[in-house]
């Protein structure tokens, strides 16, 4: 953002990737003209499965930790939800088939487990949208949408959207109606931008001529 001489934009967090948005918007907030949640949470989305998924993860060995990974593809290929990749386009979550990208998945899930954000909500100053799947197996999400609705200022401008039958990656499955949403909500908050600027600017005229 420094590089492009952005001074403040609209942030959109995906999934996991909300963690990291809601961690630049409260320590940076002059930064976030808007925070736009794509199955994202506010509390772990479920504390029990992430202690479970992570203990299975460090117990399983790696050939079946790959095999896990081609199945998990392979069903998401048949459900639908994986389109055909690019030419060029290299084979789907190589970076999970190392060590490495163990680790990572282990600490990705103990950052899930730590994170809390709903005691500091109060702080949020900007727009926030929510975009959830109706049919998320690993976000609840109404119980962040409700969540989100009770604690951020009526202010705050706070909107919401399901999509029917949509999964978790609903970037993946329903990458129209997602776009779509992105596209309205930065839409309509540039153009309530522009009113607050004209707004203001006719009051200080309004003044001058006082």
């Amino acid at each position: 953002m420094d590089r492009l001489h952005l001074g403040a934009v609209h942030l959109v967090g995906e999934s996991f990737g909300s963690l990291v948005a809601w961690e630049f918007g409260l320590t940076r907030p002059e930064r976030v003209k808007s925070l736009l949640l794509i199955g994202g949470f506010t509390q772990p989305p479920g504390l029990g499965k992430v202690i479970l998924a992570r203990r299975g993860l460090s117990l399983i060995p790696s050939v079946l930790f790959e095999r896990g990974i081609d199945t998990y593809v392979g069903l998401k290929k048949f459900l639908g939800e994986l389109r055909p990749a690019p030419r060029g386009y290299k084979e789907p979550y190589p970076a999970l088939r190392t060590e490495s990208g163990r680790q990572a998945v282990l600490n990705r899930l103990d950052l899930i487990a730590e994170t809390d954000v709903r005691h500091r909500l109060h702080e949020v100053d900007f727009p926030v949208h929510y975009v959830g799947g109706g049919e998320d197996r690993i976000v609840p999400v109404h119980r962040e949408i409700k969540t989100l609705r009770r604690i951020l200022d009526r202010e705050n401008g706070f909107a919401s959207h399901v999509i029917p039958g949509a999964p978790h990656m609903v970037i993946t499955s329903h990458p129209e109606d997602t776009v779509e949403q992105i596209v309205d909500w930065v839409q309509s908050n540039e153009a309530r931008e522009i009113e607050r600027a004209r707004e203001y600017q006719e009051e200080l005229n309004r003044h001058k001529v006082d």
